[in-house]
């Protein structure tokens, strides 16, 4: 079982799996890049992954993120 991630945990792993670097993400939202990067590595951390293509993989199986969610871009 993995732990819950934050909502911007969440927002940052989507923006990951519709293509979006960190610094682009954090652009995106007005956050710094350190902000997006350890957003990112703790989501990774709680999900158990390896990479962050592997925990978007987890996000979207775990039904964290949707398929949905990424055509929309949101």
């Amino acid at each position: 079982m993995t732990k819950p991630l934050t909502g911007v945990q969440r927002v940052f792993l989507l923006d990951a799996a519709m293509g979006l670097t960190a610094a682009e993400s954090a652009r995106k939202h007005e956050q710094t890049e350190d902000t997006a990067r350890n957003a990112l590595k703790a989501a990774r951390r709680k999900l158990g992954a390896l990479s962050t293509t592997h925990a978007v993989a987890l996000g979207l199986s775990l039904g964290i993120i949707s398929y949905t969610d990424v055509l929309k871009g949101q």
